[in-house]
């Protein structure tokens, strides 16, 4: 039998800083075999440790949150990671070991990271990452998905993907180039612990699209739950897209 541990990552109630997240108000998704699920333990048959989410965006190169790999004093989080591809359920899929990380910079605020695996994934195709900087954001509807807390379940529910549709606000509103982000008072929805680095995708013109990877929630009020708030921040793929191409080819 496994024993589960999930994660714990940093929250800052007064300003935009990573939170790991969980999906509220949402649903089972259907298959999404290209979302990975980031192991920061594991011990064959015996345990392992979950904290965040991620996207197969080529063969063997997972995109995650920098905030999922190193810790507020830039340390790594684990000697040794793993992921698991391919099921709506974290017991199940492919079970890969990370074998190099690859970071932006050394600055929390560019909260993404690569991680490559020892080899590629069989049979799931990556999810297509959005490279141009030509979406206007407002209004636009989007999916997030996540295997973190919900409303009924602290721990977060390992055997069923769960998403919900959010809708983005202005590029102004967002307040960052690097961000996308959605107000989750207009949907009564978002995600907070246990999601963050997972996916953020846009459904537009016959395509489906990586768009943003979870990074954090904004609130002010002490009163509230970590998962309320005026804006929920994802980092934006678009943003990255000279760097991102250039680790993966």
């Amino acid at each position: 039998m496994f024993l589960i541990v999930i994660g714990a990552l940093c929250l800052t109630l007064t300003s935009c800083s990573p939170l790991t997240n969980r999906i509220i108000n949402g649903t089972n998704a259907p298959s999404i075999p290209w979302m990975a699920d980031i192991l920061t333990y594991y011990e064959p048959g015996e345990s392992f440790t979950r904290n965040c989410g991620g996207s197969l965006i080529a063969p063997n190169w997972v995109l995650t949150a920098k905030h999922c790999i190193y810790n507020e004093q830039n340390n790594l989080t684990s000697n040794e990671f793993h992921v698991t591809l391919g099921s709506n359920s974290i017991f199940r899929g492919q079970l890969k070991k990370v074998i190099d990380i690859v970071e932006y910079n050394s600055n929390r605020d560019d909260d993404l990271i690569l991680l490559k695996l020892e080899n590629n994934v069989e049979g799931i195709t990556p999810i297509k990452v959005q490279y141009e900087d030509n979406i206007v954001y407002a209004g636009k509807t989007v999916t997030i998905y996540g295997w973190g807390q919900t409303e009924t379940n602290p721990a977060g529910d390992f055997y069923h993907l769960q998403q919900t549709n959010v809708t983005l606000i202005s590029r102004e509103e967002c307040g960052d180039s690097r961000w996308v982000c959605f107000d989750p008072r207009l949907t009564h929805s978002n995600s907070c612990l246990g999601d963050s680095g997972g996916p953020m995708i846009l459904e537009e013109n016959g395509e489906t699209r990586l768009i943003g990877v979870s990074h954090s929630i904004t609130y002010w009020d002490f009163s509230l739950s970590p998962c309320d708030g005026p804006k929920s921040i994802y980092i934006s793929t678009a943003h990255y897209a000279s760097w991102i191409q250039s680790v993966i080819i």
